[in-house]
């Protein structure tokens, strides 16, 4: 167990160097911007307590905030990933259900389901980051077209990271 929370504070850390030092000094064209984080929050074992989520995810969002200077979106996105995530695991409950000890992987629950999981909670957790950051729904197709390019950014890496690090356990 102490073995296993140590991978994931490794796993975190190294997914926030990542995304401070790297993502976040990328320019793409405007509508751009990749944060790969929010694979951090979707990759918990599904049997995590709702409470300990939420805390976990605020912390993470945090982290991104305190080190981007932003104040407070990636927290609330975050944690507001962190309060759906249970219920996207449910809708998305594959036929023969989870083990208790699955953690929602490409390998272990298939290409389909994965692409599908990550692509909705990333959309969603880019959708209420640019929201809050734009605050105005005056720009609501910036908000849109920002959400759908930065989340297939997104996607396609997180997807990379998972063909590239993990290998196939099942």
């Amino acid at each position: 167990m102490i073995v296993s929370i140590l991978q994931q504070i490794f796993r975190f850390l190294i997914l926030l160097v990542i995304q401070i030092l790297i993502l976040n000094n990328i320019t793409l064209p405007g509508i751009f911007n990749s944060y790969i984080y929010f694979y951090f929050i979707l990759t918990l074992p599904i049997a995590i307590s709702h409470t300990l989520l939420l805390f976990i995810s605020f912390l993470c969002g945090l982290s991104v905030d305190v080190f981007s200077g932003t104040l407070g979106i990636h927290a609330f996105a975050a944690t507001f990933l962190g309060f759906l995530r249970p219920y996207l695991l449910t809708i998305l409950k594959p036929s023969g259900g989870y083990n208790s000890e699955d953690e929602p992987r490409l390998f272990s629950l298939g290409f389909r389901w994965f692409f599908f999981y990550s692509l909705y909670t990333i959309l969603i957790a880019h959708f209420i980051l640019f929201l809050v950051e734009t605050l105005s729904v005056n720009q609501l197709l910036l908000i849109l077209s920002k959400t759908i390019m930065s989340s297939i950014l997104s996607v396609v890496i997180i997807i990379l990271i998972e063909y590239l690090l993990y290998s196939r356990k099942k």
